[in-house]
């Protein structure tokens, strides 16, 4: 409807990337399933620097990922 939370990030790809779009969750957690690309490495930084490691994760398997765990 373009109104709400959600407007707050519209065209914001223009001037960032997902890596750092990822980091405003910041401390909501994150899951890769597999490989965690390269260019999140910055955002797993971040989450450990601010305190919050665990809840930037690599799963093997989608039954593992909890929300809010």
């Amino acid at each position: 409807s373009g109104k709400g939370p959600a407007i707050e990030m519209l065209n914001c790809l223009q001037i960032t990337d997902l890596a750092q779009v990822t980091a405003l969750m910041f401390p909501k957690p994150v899951a890769f399933l597999d490989a965690i690309p390269p260019s999140y490495q910055w955002t797993e930084n971040l989450y450990e620097r601010l305190g919050e490691p665990k809840a930037f994760k690599k799963i093997t398997k989608l039954s593992q990922w909890h929300i809010g765990k």
